[in-house]
């Protein structure tokens, strides 16, 4: 017969009953979705961290304006930040909102002459790797094994 093609038909197993996809096809569909996220993960919580570990620094070297500014006011430094915050020389800091690290402000039982502050990582590892120190030098000093101190390097 000329113009009659021969065609091969699959086996009714290849032929989809209904329309929709299989549980194979989902599977890989998740198992996609799974290695991508094992991906990114790690990665924004590394970003995270370093967005904590910023906003620290920020946070700390508001502490050095203002307590030159409250020394030059009430002529003794402050021990605490909520002091500076009511004098409105920073912002009140929110426990709550401490972006994963605690703050202290001390002054050695109200000193003329010194202050010095820490930030620490709330849970060390997730929410930052490094410990902050600072005081009336304004100069920061960071540590990654520790509470820093005025013997650990300068950032």
């Amino acid at each position: 017969m000329i113009g009659h093609r021969n065609t091969v038909t699959s086996p009714s197993f290849w032929r989809c009953q209904s329309p929709g996809f299989s549980l194979i096809e989902l599977l890989i569909v998740v198992a996609v979705i799974v290695v991508i996220a094992s991906l990114s993960i790690p990665n924004l919580m590394k970003s995270k961290s370093a967005a904590n570990e910023k906003v620290a620094i920020v946070y700390m070297r508001s502490w050095t304006a203002a307590q030159e500014l409250y020394h030059t006011r009430f002529g003794v430094y402050a021990d605490a930040d909520n002091q500076l915050a009511n004098a409105g020389l920073i912002d009140g800091h929110d426990p709550a909102d401490s972006h994963g690290y605690s703050f202290s402000i001390d002054n050695g039982s109200n000193s003329l002459y010194t202050w010095w502050g820490t930030s620490n990582p709330d849970v060390p590892g997730q929410t930052g790797s490094r410990w902050f120190y600072i005081d009336h030098t304004g100069v920061i000093r960071w540590s990654t094994t520790g509470n820093a101190d005025s013997s650990s390097p300068p950032l």
